[in-house]
């Protein structure tokens, strides 16, 4: 991300533009980078630092965001895995109800003289 940095200050030195670089990456644990052009943060200081402010509260959101999304997604994952272990206990249970009626049934077919 610096690299992008270099660039930019290497565009401004032929072009004299107004120019503002604010970047961060999704899984980075540091604050984003930012640069702002010599000319821009003259001309504009108030309104530059109004968009890096702006931008640091938007990635801040977006990070925040990710969290919940994760925190959601493991409790839904956790009431899952429940549900699933509850289920299989239930299952576990009906075989061997359905086990023991079948032993129950061979045994009156036996006494009746059944196949």
């Amino acid at each position: 991300m610096e690299d992008l940095v270099v660039r930019a200050k290497r565009l401004l030195h032929g072009t004299n533009c107004w120019l503002l670089l604010a970047a961060q990456h999704p899984q980075a644990n540091v604050h984003f980078i930012h640069y702002t052009s010599p000319r821009l943060h003259r001309e504009a200081k108030a309104d530059t630092n109004q968009i890096v402010n702006s931008f640091a509260d938007t990635i801040n959101n977006l990070q925040n965001a990710r969290r919940t999304d994760a925190i959601e997604l493991s409790q839904k994952l956790s009431e899952a895995n429940q549900s699933k272990e509850r289920a299989e206990a239930e299952l576990a249970r009906q075989q061997v109800d359905l086990a023991e009626k079948d032993a129950l049934i061979s045994e009156y077919r036996s006494r009746l003289g059944l196949p």
